[in-house]
C-alpha cells in the first residue's frame, strides 16, 4: 500500500479569495486514509494501491485513486454486495 499525499501542495493551487482549499484537501485526505485502511484491512495482499487528496477550484475535495485491476474487481464486488445486488455481476479477467 503506497499511501496518500501527506501535504497540501501550494504550487498546484490557483487561489481564489474566500475559498477554503485546505478544508477540502483535509476532507479528501481523511477519506483517502479511511479508504486505504479499509483496503489494507480487507486485502493485505493488495499492493500498489494509492490515493491522493486534492482540493479543486471551488474548494471541494477530490481523490485520485490508483488501483490494480485485481483489487478493483474485489472492490467492485464488495460495493455490489453492499448495495444488495444479488446478481453480483462480477467479471473475471
Amino acid at each position: 500500500m503506497s499511501g496518500t499525499s501527506d501535504e497540501f501542495d501550494l504550487e498546484e493551487t490557483q487561489w481564489v479569495p474566500g475559498v477554503d482549499y485546505v478544508g477540502g484537501w483535509r476532507d479528501a485526505k481523511d477519506a483517502c486514509d479511511e479508504l486505504l485502511a479499509a483496503v489494507s484491512d480487507t486485502w493485505p495482499e493488495a499492493e500498489d494501491v494509492t490515493a491522493s487528496a486534492q482540493s479543486v477550484s471551488d474548494g471541494s475535495a477530490l481523490i485520485h485513486l490508483r488501483i490494480p485491476p485485481t483489487t478493483a474487481r474485489k472492490l467492485a464486488t464488495l460495493i455490489r454486495i453492499t448495495a444488495g445486488d444479488s446478481n453480483n455481476r462480477r467479471t473475471e479477467p
